[in-house]
């Protein structure tokens, strides 16, 4: 997660939002998600989900 999210503008999930700023909308999130949970198949969607929005603050927004 940290390499893709850090390849910024190279991540195959990056889509710049609108915004000027940093933001969660940058990422194609559902599609990370989707990809994800086919990789971690024992973590549910819901953890899931809070795992990608905290590290795409962590990585990204920060």
């Amino acid at each position: 997660m940290y390499q893709e999210i850090g390849l910024q503008t190279k991540s195959k999930y990056f889509s710049k939002s609108k915004s000027n700023f940093a933001d969660l909308a940058d990422f194609k999130f559902e599609k990370m998600t989707t990809d994800y949970l086919d990789i971690y198949h024992k973590i549910n969607e819901s953890d899931m989900k809070s795992i990608l929005n905290f590290a795409i603050y962590l990585y990204h927004m920060r």
